[in-house]
């Protein structure tokens, strides 16, 4: 069972558990941004943000920790999702970051119409990253309803 924690609740070392002290406050900032940015596209659509309307969540399985901070919006015609963490081969692997991946992507009735990637080695960068990805996913919904589509 997967559970969902909105950011605020949850602890960035959930996705990077090797987080210094030093590093901690500048991916807290990074991660609030990113929910920031995640909830206005939510709020120009004029729907919530995620499961609960934080702009970024927690997953967190009950067998392991979280391994994936996310965020999306939807609506009937329209799907995006911005998320970070680190890959897994399948569910029994354990292993942890680095390499993190953010990610994006901007679905319209049903098909993929922009997506991004980028993979990152430390823990500060990929926050970074991560916000200047859900940043970029601002323009991408505004191209996506621009061009006609219901949002």
């Amino acid at each position: 069972m997967t559970e969902t924690i909105p950011l605020d609740q949850g602890d960035p070392r959930w996705v990077f558990p090797a987080l210094t002290e030093a590093e901690a406050p500048a991916v807290e900032a990074a991660l609030a941004l990113a929910a920031g940015r995640i909830r206005r596209i939510a709020t120009g659509l004029g729907v919530r943000a995620g499961r609960t309307g934080a702009g970024l969540e927690y997953h967190r399985n009950e067998w392991i920790v979280a391994a994936t901070v996310t965020g999306f919006v939807e609506t009937p015609d329209l799907l995006v999702v911005c998320s970070l963490g680190f890959p897994r081969r399948c569910g029994f692997d354990l292993s942890w970051g680095p390499p993190w991946r953010a990610g994006t992507e901007v679905e319209v009735a049903g098909e993929v119409v922009d997506g991004w990637e980028k993979w990152f080695g430390q823990p500060v960068a990929a926050a970074e990253g991560f916000a200047a990805a859900a940043d970029r996913l601002t323009g991408r919904v505004n191209a996506a309803v621009r061009r006609g589509h219901r949002a």
